[in-house]
């Protein structure tokens, strides 16, 4: 098992910058998937539907604001 720090770094300057053209929305859902690869190692299945539900988001509404999202997780 792989060691990991008991926090996740946020460097503020940087993500808001990569990310300001997300919504309020986006940036919530983003912001659960990044915590999600932390604590998983840093990958997920590329799966709409697992990436909806880790994102507490409905398949139709990922389909409408996941573009973006995963434009920053490739």
């Amino acid at each position: 098992m792989t060691k990991r720090l008991p926090y996740m770094r946020l460097y503020v300057a940087d993500y808001l910058a990569a990310t300001d053209h997300f919504t309020a929305e986006q940036h919530g859902a983003y912001m659960l998937l990044l915590m999600a690869m932390w604590r998983e190692g840093g990958v997920l299945a590329n799966d709409p539907e697992e990436l909806a539900a880790r994102a507490h988001l409905s398949q139709k509404r990922w389909g409408e604001v996941g573009k973006p999202i995963l434009a920053k997780l490739t």
